[in-house]
């Protein structure tokens, strides 16, 4: 990852893929340009803002088809509901909702509209420690979407449940977090097991001083 002299990432490199970023006068993220292997562009992403609110973000491909657009909506401040729509009239949307305690996510709600819709649920405890992105510039956090980039603190516990065809929700997981820190208490490595004891995600992290 490269940074600039305001500490901006500006281009990110992986698998042979890079990204480059530019950002407005105000150090607000505008525009990402996403790059094939050979260098030719992938496609980019436009960020719109209302203020200081991320409202949405438009991927643009070369073919039209593949397009998609994130949309945000906020309560007091706070991302309350983030929609996928990967059609010009956002047929069939992906929503989802949060619900904090906090400076945490403790309720994440995806609705799939389609045909065949689903609804899945995750509920979260935390523990009292910052998480990976706590640094993370927060338009940033927005865009990786979900509880954990959102969230202050680390997942100790997350259960997971889906809505069955009489509409109630049925529990149908749970994942335990174990947690390594580093000298500053934040995470290095984080492995959730279920309750069987099977490994269910890992991740390992590391961090550049600057």
């Amino acid at each position: 990852m490269d940074y600039n002299s305001q500490g901006q990432l500006i281009k990110s490199v992986s698998a042979g893929r890079s990204s480059t970023v530019e950002y407005n006068t105000a150090g607000k993220p505008v525009k990402t340009n996403y790059y094939n292997t050979d260098g030719t562009i992938e496609y980019f992403s436009l960020y719109s803002y209302n203020g200081e609110e991320l409202t949405n973000v438009k991927a643009i491909y070369s073919n039209a088809d593949f397009n998609r657009t994130i949309n945000y909506t906020y309560n007091n401040g706070k991302v309350a509901t983030s929609t996928l729509c990967q059609t010009a009239d956002c047929s069939n949307p992906i929503t989802s909702s949060y619900t904090y305690n906090g400076e945490n996510i403790t309720v994440e709600t995806s609705e799939i509209g389609s045909t065949f819709s689903s609804s899945s649920k995750r509920e979260y405890l935390y523990d009292n420690q910052l998480n990976p992105f706590t640094f993370t510039n927060k338009y940033f956090r927005i865009m990786m979407g979900g509880a954990y980039a959102i969230s202050k603190n680390n997942y100790a516990s997350e259960r997971i449940s889906y809505k069955d065809s009489s509409g109630n929700w049925v529990q149908n997981q749970q994942v335990i977090y174990e947690i390594q820190y580093n000298s500053a208490q934040l995470p290095t490595q984080v492995i959730g097991k279920t309750t069987t004891g099977a490994n269910y995600v890992k991740y390992n992290y590391e961090y550049i001083v600057q």
